[in-house]
């Protein structure tokens, strides 16, 4: 086993189970090369880590509502 390996099993033993289980769904998706693409219209609501059972914001809420009025404030659009 490679001294970085040997980091990498030291530095997750210490971490909680929550932790450890966001780490293997990044490490899953990494390896998988799983992309999505931007131009898709496809969205995923498909929360990871602490955030699984969350509710954050309303599903009616429109993100995209202000982006005008961001991109007037940052001086990008007219």
């Amino acid at each position: 086993m490679s001294i970085l390996q040997q980091q990498a099993i030291q530095r997750i033993s210490i971490m909680s189970d929550d932790n450890v289980s966001f780490l293997l769904e990044i490490i899953d998706r990494l390896i998988s090369g799983k992309k999505e693409e931007a131009d898709t219209n496809v969205s995923s609501n498909r929360r990871i880590g602490i955030a699984e059972q969350i509710d954050m914001y309303d599903a009616e809420y429109d993100f995209d509502e202000y982006n005008n009025e961001i991109a007037l404030m940052f001086g990008v659009s007219e």
